[in-house]
């Protein structure tokens, strides 16, 4: 069954026209938690590489339980590595001419 939200997440790749999208999850990202979905982040053209940093968000007062990242681009797979549950990588293979774009789900977890 898929969730309205997962829905949203993925009609937000869809309305950035990217043809190349990588996704990574981190932690725990089944169903059973609310999931907020954060602002898209806008990579710029000539940037190849970018650190991403997760900050603590007041919408889960307990604490995220898994991160869902994906990373869209015009003509190549980026790749996504997580190092922790808040900071991944994301690294462009294509000629970075465009921008590209990465959307978050953050899985917030319902209780401390």
């Amino acid at each position: 069954m898929v969730s309205l939200k997962s829905l949203i997440f993925f009609a937000c790749v869809l309305a950035v026209k990217a043809n190349f999208c990588t996704k990574e999850t981190y932690g725990d990202t089944s169903e059973d938690y609310d999931v907020l979905l954060r602002p898209i982040i806008l990579l710029k053209p000539d940037v190849a590489n970018l650190t991403v940093t997760i900050p603590k968000v007041p919408e889960c007062p307990h604490g995220a339980a898994g991160v869902k990242a994906l990373a869209c681009d015009d003509d190549a797979w980026p790749t996504i590595e997580f190092k922790n549950l808040t900071e991944f990588n994301v690294q462009r293979h294509g000629d970075l001419k465009t921008a590209g774009h990465v959307f978050i789900a953050i899985h917030c977890l319902k209780t401390p």
